[in-house]
């Protein structure tokens, strides 16, 4: 009994280094194949997240109070993260990167990439709050979302491993949570996340523009992910409507529609 305590402890400690999904993986004989060094392809939806004016807080707080501000943070973002079936990648400074569909499979993932943008957006609203209280800075952050191919698994040499994914999707998520500044957003997807799912369906999207990735002839949309349809307002969804017909007339070379509808967006 005091072995199998001891063992139960480990593995808790163990879980706070790894995510669970990768101390469930270890553990489970059917997946030992999985432990070691390699990587296959897999289609997955990407998740990245930074911290808007990150530098400006670290600025204004004591380390002290910067290592409590970004576990708080952190915890939050990482709960929702995780209770919508995503993977913890990693933690770079304030930054988040997780993805879903790996390393087990997940039931409709991009959906429920999104789904958890929205959601780390809407619990940093109460945040915010609670953080003005107690005279910390009001964190927001931005967030990118991508989907597609790419490689998954352990990545490293044998004496250090880390359970990731690599691949030119990941360098857009990546590019996309960037743009947010750019555009003055907070959430930015790209066309293939915008047409998986029924994101299209389910989410009030706007366009924002147009991309040219590597390697690809055709410059892919990217959009601002503004909401659960269920949970937006009527005048969102028209302001949203307008501006993507906008969008869509400006590069049908429909000039005239267009400034008839920024126009109207403006009014």
């Amino acid at each position: 009994q005091q072995a199998v305590t001891q063992v139960e402890k480990a593995i808790k400690a163990f879980a706070k280094y790894l995510s669970a999904s990768e101390v469930q993986m270890l553990l489970d004989p059917s997946h030992q194949k999985l432990v070691g060094l390699g990587m296959s392809h897999r289609h997955v939806a990407i998740y990245f997240s930074d911290i808007a004016g990150f530098t400006t807080v670290t600025e204004h707080l004591s380390p002290e109070d910067l290592v409590v501000l970004t576990g708080e943070y952190l915890q939050e973002m990482s709960s929702i993260i995780g209770d919508l079936k995503g993977h913890i990648d990693k933690y770079i400074g304030d930054a988040i990167m997780a993805f879903w569909n790996a390393p087990y499979h997940v039931a409709r993932y991009t959906m429920k990439a999104v789904t958890a943008a929205v959601r780390c957006q809407q619990r940093l609203v109460s945040l915010r709050a609670r953080w003005k209280e107690r005279g910390l800075p009001e964190l927001r952050c931005r967030i990118g979302l991508n989907c597609g191919d790419v490689l998954v698994g352990n990545y490293g040499c044998e004496f250090k491993m880390d359970y990731t994914i690599i691949g030119d999707p990941v360098n857009l998520a990546s590019r996309l949570e960037g743009l947010n500044k750019k555009y003055k957003t907070w959430i930015s997807a790209s066309e293939d996340v915008f047409m998986s799912d029924g994101v299209e369906t389910s989410f009030l999207c706007r366009i924002l523009g147009k991309l040219l990735v590597r390697d690809n002839v055709k410059p892919t949309i990217i959009y601002e992910v503004i909401g659960l349809l269920s949970e937006v307002d009527e005048q969102s969804k028209q302001l949203a409507t307008l501006y993507s017909s906008g969008m869509t007339n400006y590069y049908d070379r429909k000039f005239q529609e267009a400034i008839l509808d920024f126009k109207q967006y403006n009014t």
